[in-house]
């Protein structure tokens, strides 16, 4: 059940994408607005159409695997199961950016957050139905997410409430000028994610057809979640932020990941590499990494592209790409990688 982009279904106790030994396929695809809508990169794609790649909820979208999400007579209405986390957004804007010690008039608004719910509503607003585990005070801000994200076809009956921790609050001050940003995020409840949640999660999984993950919550939680998931035959998904040393992605955690998103910092961690991945040369061999690490499906997201190594048939002509540009520090195409 859990087999993607082609791929065998795992032999009695394996992981689906366990031992697999297919050649590279590494395609690189323009970055957000770069391509159609909805584009195909080449005929041997096996069903994957490749678009602007930013969230778990895009993957869902041009993964082959959405028809069979979306349509599947076996199981009726999908359910795709987001595990994470949930914050109040606050949000001051001001006209330039302050500097130590002043005190600036700006515009305030508040908004749901939180990687976990952000996901949440991405998906629904595709009209796939999603529930959202994971925790939230007992508090006002607790409540206003509550009553909120459900006016975003977003299922909240799973979210915990947490009487001893705060809920998890973003503080984000932004320059409309500069368009400079500061944001300061306070764990709060997010940070006690745990048993709660997984017993939710094991109701809700014999339901769900996807499990969808980020590192934004306990780590172990996290890993667990995945485990549970993996055991139940469902496609696993992973946006690995975010991920600032090797820990926060444990390898017992990627061995039950189906799809992962990364950042090229990101990706440059989950790599141990020792330099950052400065050319798409670079990355497409993290990505390539990734992959034949056991995870079905690699994306891997810079400023110019977007890499996706897969272990069905990309094309070798689109791979070829990998080595055409440099990341320049603003985000350019700077010149022809030497390698």
């Amino acid at each position: 059940a859990r087999a993607v982009h082609g791929a065998s279904p795992p032999a009695a106790g394996g992981h689906a994408n366990a031992g697999r030994c297919t050649p590279p396929n590494v395609a690189v695809v323009a970055g957000a607005g770069g391509l159609p809508q909805r584009a195909s990169a080449s005929s041997e794609l096996d069903g994957v159409f490749l678009s602007s790649v930013e969230t778990s909820d895009d993957l869902l979208r041009l993964s082959a695997e959405e028809s069979r999400l979306a349509r599947s007579p076996a199981m009726g209405a999908p359910l795709v199961v987001v595990f994470g986390s949930i914050n109040m957004d606050l949000h001051a804007e001001t006209d330039g950016f302050p500097s130590v010690g002043s005190n600036m008039k700006g515009r305030f608004f508040n908004s749901p957050g939180g990687k976990g719910a952000n996901e949440a509503v991405g998906i629904a607003q595709l009209g796939i139905r999603t529930m959202l585990i994971g925790r939230v005070g007992v508090d006002p801000m607790g409540d206003l997410l509550l009553a909120q994200l459900p006016q975003w076809r977003v299922d909240v009956s799973a979210v915990q409430r947490d009487e001893h921790h705060s809920t998890g609050v973003a503080v984000i001050v932004q320059s409309a000028r500069e368009k400079h940003k500061l944001t300061i995020s306070c764990q709060g409840a997010n940070s006690a994610v745990g048993q709660p949640e997984l017993d939710a999660l094991k109701l809700a999984l014999p339901r769900a057809c996807a499990l969808v993950l980020q590192l934004e919550v306990n780590h172990a939680a996290v890993a667990h979640a995945a485990e549970l998931a993996a055991e139940a035959g469902k496609m696993v998904v992973l946006k690995a932020s975010p991920c600032a040393v090797a820990g926060d992605a444990p390898d017992r955690l990627l061995r039950s990941v189906d799809l992962l998103f990364a950042n090229d910092l990101e990706a440059s961690v989950l790599v141990n590499a020792s330099a950052p991945l400065l050319t798409l040369a670079d990355t497409a061999r993290a990505a390539e990494e990734l992959r034949m690490s056991g995870i079905g499906t690699v994306v891997i997201t810079t400023a110019v592209a977007h890499v996706i190594a897969s272990s069905g048939a990309l094309g070798a002509a689109t791979a070829a790409a990998a080595a055409a540009a440099v990341v320049a520090p603003d985000g350019r195409t700077a010149r022809p990688a030497g390698d």
